[in-house]
């Protein structure tokens, strides 16, 4: 079964783990929850097809013109993170 990987990015270039997401749209309450920080926010995640399983890689400009990344990952129920 596939899974999803969501981390988030600040400007600093820090990575924060928001959680393992059985579909994609389930994700987006917890990364609004971390981008109120940032007073933005996203309507939809699309997935696309791209190398090293990445489903997603979102960059969000916040008001302050620094920009924040959301990034997701498709995981194999097989695979252990470490």
């Amino acid at each position: 079964m596939k899974r999803y990987f969501v981390i988030m990015q600040d400007e600093w270039d820090n990575l924060y783990f928001l959680g393992i997401f059985r579909k994609l749209e389930d994700a987006i309450p917890s990364i609004n929850d971390w981008l109120e920080v940032y007073n933005v926010s996203i309507d939809e995640l699309k997935e696309y097809p791209s190398t090293y399983n990445m489903c997603f890689d979102k960059e969000i400009e916040t008001p302050d013109e620094n920009y924040v990344k959301v990034r997701g990952f498709i995981l194999d129920e097989n695979e252990v993170i470490e």
